[in-house]
């Protein structure tokens, strides 16, 4: 990027921070980090996910990194190997490139967020914005010297952080044929190449970037091939939802339509977000099956008190709505 493109780039920035500004009242009046970072600390509150410690920004926060996202967005061209928090992608998209493949391999990335050190950004970073945007980008993006779980600007600069890796991966796997996919901190090959000695050489470009992987979750996968939650085996043509996850979702909303509500004061009941949530992301997979699902949920009695609707907001995603009944 040209020194042209950062002010410009810097310029729309600082315009947009005069916006949050006017929006929230007193920000930082410098580009230093140390304020800047001060500045964050009061409008974030600590969260957990899924049982992991992350942050939740708030307020001015919160818009500030909205259109931080923006900017960065304009700047990152994802390499084709990367699906996770790239639009246009999915998990269904990912399992699709290892579809009958004879042998497939799952490489995950311990703590990947915490790998990711303010320095890892400034390397990253510092080819697309100028010193005092990249101060500012550092002191709200970075909680404790590492990238925050939580916060709408970490996938994307996640993304960036690894861009360089992403490349010499790619590399290695066009030198033996091999089919490569990023969601995230999951890393899967396949091909007929993939062996012990492929994994010995895709070792080595992690550790010459510094990256430690997860050994316990590190494995070759046998004939039962699951791919970000998608059956992949090699005897099929496209992902499948894998059987047991939909013996268990059947179950689920079997027993939710048999016993409504009381359902959910049962031992090993999902919860009710989690349950339409499964069925949002079958319906990416497997139509047929979703619409049966969403079928007896909306047969389910109005004592249950619960109301199902769909709703062809956002792409036709099944919603659900659970109503209080007043007086009716």
């Amino acid at each position: 990027m040209t020194v042209v493109q950062q002010k410009l780039v810097w310029r729309s920035l600082k315009w947009q921070l005069q916006v949050v500004g006017s929006m929230n009242g007193r920000l930082p009046t410098t580009s230093e980090s140390s304020e800047w970072r001060q500045w964050a600390m009061e409008h974030a509150r600590p969260v957990r996910f899924r049982g992991r410690d992350g942050w939740r920004s708030v307020g001015p926060l919160d818009s500030l990194l909205k259109r931080m996202t923006a900017a960065l967005q304009s700047l990152y061209v994802a390499p084709d190997s990367v699906f996770g928090f790239v639009s246009g992608k999915s998990t269904y998209s990912a399992a699709q490139v290892h579809v009958g493949a004879p042998s497939a391999l799952v490489v995950d990335l311990k703590d990947f967020f915490g790998q990711i050190s303010e320095q890892r950004v400034r390397d990253a970073l510092n080819p697309l914005l100028d010193e005092e945007a990249l101060d500012v980008f550092v002191g709200c993006c970075l909680r404790s010297n590492t990238l925050p779980l939580g916060f709408r600007t970490s996938p994307l600069i996640s993304n960036l952080v690894f861009r360089e890796t992403d490349r010499d991966i790619e590399r290695l796997c066009a030198a033996r044929a091999v089919k490569y996919t990023r969601w995230v901190d999951d890393l899967v090959f396949s091909g007929s190449a993939v062996d012990d000695s492929f994994l010995h050489d895709l070792l080595a470009v992690l550790d010459s970037h510094a990256w430690l992987p997860n050994e316990k979750k590190t494995r070759f996968m046998s004939t039962r091939r699951v791919v970000l939650g998608l059956n992949v085996a090699q005897s099929l043509t496209r992902p499948h939802v894998p059987r047991g996850m939909k013996k268990e979702l059947r179950k689920q909303v079997y027993y939710l339509s048999k016993f409504g509500m009381a359902h959910f004061s049962h031992a090993g009941a999902w919860p009710l977000p989690r349950i339409l949530g499964m069925i949002a992301y079958v319906k990416s997979v497997d139509p047929n099956l979703a619409a049966l699902l969403e079928q007896q949920l909306h047969a389910l009695p109005k004592s249950s008190r619960l109301v199902a609707y769909s709703s062809a907001v956002g792409g036709g995603r099944w919603q659900m709505a659970m109503l209080e009944e007043v007086g009716l």
